[in-house]
This record gives C-alpha cells, sequence and structure tokens, in this order.
C-alpha cells in the first residue's frame, strides 16, 4: 500500500521539480547575473514570509486534517479561509518593505507590486498542495506542484513577447500562473462555498502546534538561503546571480527526491498511528529511511559526476563555471538537509517533539551563518557552499542521535548496503563513459546511470522485490 501510493505521487513529485529546475535554466538565457541575483533573492524572501506567515496552519493541517469529525472540519475549513485571507493582507503589507530593505539592486514600484501578488498568489497554492497532500487528494497535490510552475513559466514567456524581457514581468507571470491554480483547486478541496470565520479554539490548537514547527522552519530557511545573502552583501548581487543556479538546481533536486520518495509516508503513519497506536505509525516511518536514500544517494552522486558537462550544456555561457563549482556541494548539502527534514523531523513530528526540531533547526542556522561567512570571506563562492555543506553534515549526525528512544531510526548495513553497490556500480560505469560534448551524450550517460543503478538494486534486492510483487498480486485480485 504505501509503495503505491509513493508512486501515485511520482508523475507530480518527478514534474514538478523538473518544470522548476527547467525555469531557473532557461532565466540564465534572459537574465544578466545581476538581475537574476536579485530573482534569487526576492524568491527567498518570498519563502521566508510565506513560512512565517503560513507555515503554522500548514503544520496544524497537515497532522490533524485526517482525524476531525464533519462538524469539525466544517469550522476548520471556516478558520482556514479566514487565515489565509489575515495572512494575506499581512503579506501585502510586509513583503514590499522586507524587499527594499534586504535587495540591494534597484526595485521599483511596479517591480514590487508583481513580487507582492506574486508572493501571495503563491502562498496559498503552497499551502492548498499541502491539504491536498494531507486529504492524500494526489491529483489536486499534483496540480499545485506542476501546473502552477508551468503556467507562470509560460506566462511569463508570453509577457516577454508582449513587452521586454524584465523581473517584473517574470514576477507578473508568476502571479497569474498561482491565481489560475488557485481557482482551479479551491472547490475541489471543499472550500467553495465557505463563509471565512475564526473559530477561537482552532487557531489555539493550530497555533500551538504549528508555531515551533513554523520558527524551525525560519530556522531551516536560514540554513539554506543565507549563503545568497552572504554572498550578497561580501561578493556583491551579480555573484549571487553566478552562485544561484547551482545552488538552486543542487537544492531543488534533493529536496524533491526526497518529496518523490517519501510525499505518501507520513500522511499514512499518521493513519497508522490513529489506528493502531503510536508503535504502528513509527514502524511505518521506519520504511522511509530506506526508501529515502535509495532515491537520494544515486541522485547526489550522479549530480556530482555530471555536473560540468550539465552546466555547459544547459546553462548561458556567463553562469558555467560558477554553476559546475556549486553544484557539487549543494547537491551533498541537500542530501543532508532533506534527510533530516523528510524523515528525522517527521519522527519528531509524530512523536509530537517539534520542540526538538527547532534546537536543531537553530543549531544548523546559527552553523550556517558562521561557517558560510567564513568560507565565503576565505574561498569566496565555493567556500560559503563548503561552509553550507559542512553545518548541515554536522547537525543531521547530531539528530540521529537526538530522537525519541521509542522511535529506531538508525539504518543498518543491511538497509542500505544494497543502495550503496548499486550507487557505486552507477558511478563505475558513468565515470567509464567519455565525457558528455551533447545534450544527447548527457541524456544517454544518465540513461546508463540510471539503469545500471536500477538493475543492480534489483539484482541485490530479489528477495524483497519477489515478495512485493506476490504481494501486490494478491491485494489486485
Amino acid at each position: 500500500m504505501l509503495l503505491r501510493k509513493t508512486l501515485l505521487y511520482l508523475p507530480s513529485n518527478a514534474l514538478g521539480p523538473l518544470i522548476q529546475l527547467g525555469t531557473i535554466l532557461v532565466w540564465t538565457f534572459w537574465l544578466s547575473p545581476a538581475d537574476l541575483g536579485i530573482y534569487a533573492l526576492v524568491t527567498a524572501l518570498q519563502d521566508l514570509v510565506h513560512l512565517a506567515s503560513v507555515t503554522w496552519w500548514s503544520q496544524y493541517v497537515l497532522r490533524y486534517l485526517g482525524i476531525r469529525g464533519e462538524e469539525t472540519r466544517r469550522i476548520q475549513d471556516r478558520t482556514e479561509l479566514a487565515v489565509l485571507a489575515v495572512m494575506g493582507v499581512a503579506q501585502a503589507a510586509i513583503v514590499p518593505g522586507l524587499i527594499l530593505l534586504a535587495v540591494t539592486g534597484t526595485v521599483d514600484a511596479l517591480l514590487l507590486a508583481s513580487i507582492t501578488g506574486a508572493s501571495v498568489a503563491r502562498s496559498i497554492v503552497v499551502h492548498w498542495g499541502v491539504r491536498a497532500r494531507a486529504e492524500q487528494r494526489i491529483g489536486i497535490n499534483g496540480l499545485a506542484q506542476t501546473l502552477a510552475p508551468a503556467l507562470s513559466l509560460v506566462f511569463a514567456l508570453l509577457l516577454f513577447h508582449a513587452f521586454a524581457p524584465s523581473l517584473t514581468v517574470i514576477f507578473a507571470g508568476m502571479a497569474l500562473g498561482h491565481l489560475v491554480v488557485a481557482a482551479l483547486i479551491l472547490r475541489p478541496l471543499g472550500l467553495v462555498p465557505v463563509t471565512p470565520h475564526l473559530d477561537r479554539e482552532i487557531l489555539h490548537t493550530g497555533l500551538r502546534y504549528g508555531t515551533l514547527a513554523t520558527l524551525g522552519a525560519v530556522f531551516a530557511w536560514v540554513s539554506m538561503q543565507s549563503v545568497r545573502f552572504t554572498t550578497d552583501v561580501i561578493l556583491g548581487t551579480a555573484a549571487v546571480g553566478l552562485m544561484t543556479v547551482g545552488w538552486g538546481i543542487g537544492q531543488r533536486i534533493a529536496t524533491q527526491i526526497a518529496v518523490i520518495a517519501t510525499a505518501a509516508i507520513f500522511p499514512h503513519a499518521i493513519a497508522r498511528a490513529r489506528e493502531e497506536g503510536a508503535m504502528a505509525g513509527f514502524n511505518q516511518l521506519a520504511a522511509a529511511g530506506p526508501i529515502l536514500i535509495a532515491a537520494l544517494l544515486p541522485a547526489t552522486v550522479g549530480g556530482m559526476l555530471v555536473a560540468a558537462p550539465l552546466a555547459d550544456l544547459l546553462t548561458a555561457g556567463p553562469y558555467r563555471e560558477a554553476t559546475a563549482t556549486i553544484l557539487p556541494y549543494a547537491m551533498l548539502a541537500g542530501a543532508f538537509r532533506v534527510f533530516r527534514h523528510h524523515y528525522l523531523d517527521e519522527v519528531l513530528q509524530l512523536a509530537e517533539r517539534p520542540d526538538i526540531m527547532t534546537k536543531l533547526d537553530a543549531f544548523e542556522a546559527v552553523a550556517t551563518v558562521i561557517l558560510c561567512v567564513l568560507g565565503t570571506l576565505l574561498y569566496g563562492m565555493m567556500g560559503g557552499a563548503a561552509g553550507c555543506l559542512a553545518a548541515s553534515a554536522v547537525t543531521t549526525v547530531i539528530a540521529i542521535f537526538a530522537m525519541p528512544p521509542q522511535a529506531d531510526v538508525r539504518l543498518s548495513a543491511r538497509q542500505i548496503g544494497p543502495s550503496v553497490m548499486a550507487t557505486a556500480a552507477m558511478a563505475a560505469i558513468v565515470i567509464a563513459m567519455p565525457e558528455p560534448r551533447h545534450l544527447a551524450e548527457l541524456t544517454a550517460s544518465i540513461a546508463a546511470g540510471s539503469a545500471t543503478y536500477a538493475l543492480t538494486l534489483a539484482a541485490l534486492e530479489r528477495r524483497r522485490l519477489r515478495a512485493w510483487l506476490s504481494t501486490s498480486s494478491v491485494s489486485a485480485s
């Protein structure tokens, strides 16, 4: 059942990041490094505002939506619309000032307006994607993850031809794309016709549960995004643009692979815990570790191996050297971070120990800022990325030993050994192949490595695979 649900989430969870990665690469051909630097800083600040204003409610919905009765669910839906309305107004007031304060490049009134509209619309769609995941509404979750970024890109390119390429047009396209998707999924989510109304009891519960998680998410934002702002202060906005392609690609690949591997696990674990007790939920989450390693390890190693040809073939000239240099660090840092957030942190959520999550996030945030600043001062962009990697690695190791005693999260050699050996076989094949000079050769290298990994892993795990296929056949009949 768990593997089936994970596979059902796969198309949208794979396509969404591909569109977002493609968007970053497209902008390298349209924007100067300085403009791309502003774009990167602005999108990072959009994420921060969303985290600070809406994440507490999203965490509450993800944890408790499925266990509410019909009447409480109706009251919660009314409260949700009121929360989103209030937070939308708050974002519209906060975003312009925050942009002017934190971004050193030139930002005019029209650009501020398009950024603000994009921030509010994007925040709503991101939350409704979380809500759809909580309800295990795979189709709606897919619309939020894939159609919104796709339409954002399409609208921006159409506006390029109607006007001229600019940051204002890009964020206007983002706003339009997310508004269209919000309108499409509002009714299927059951939020029409619902009258907004804040329920104090639900609001209090949501704040109590979600505040620490939100604080942790803000700390996590510092860990992920501080390298951009450190680079801006020390090296300038153009340097942010140069490094943001490799950093963004690496982080996004790692994050989305984790989402692909684990999207169905946490809601399923919550359901098991509700029906069979907390230990059943923990046992369900324990299955996430090997699955996550099996997905994350080959992607991380493979990304590091093809970083140089990927940068040469898929990015514009000014960005190639920095992308090839930064991408391996970004892949490794992203792998450590998502292993903690999509495996260890979900164990803590099920155990209702957000305090531990917050302490870990705070530690990583402080360590990241310190090491990133030192690395940037000493070695430039590469040093900043290495500082982020070191902070993420140390925090993940600490997190493993900070888990509650009832949750066994340590992975044995038997659980991860096949993935390690299959990854080694994949790496050997990729290294043995000639360095790609064309996109077709890069695609062939990636395909050969992927096929080697899949076949090797299937051979090493043939007993488990045979048992799963047997179980699936019995269930289908």
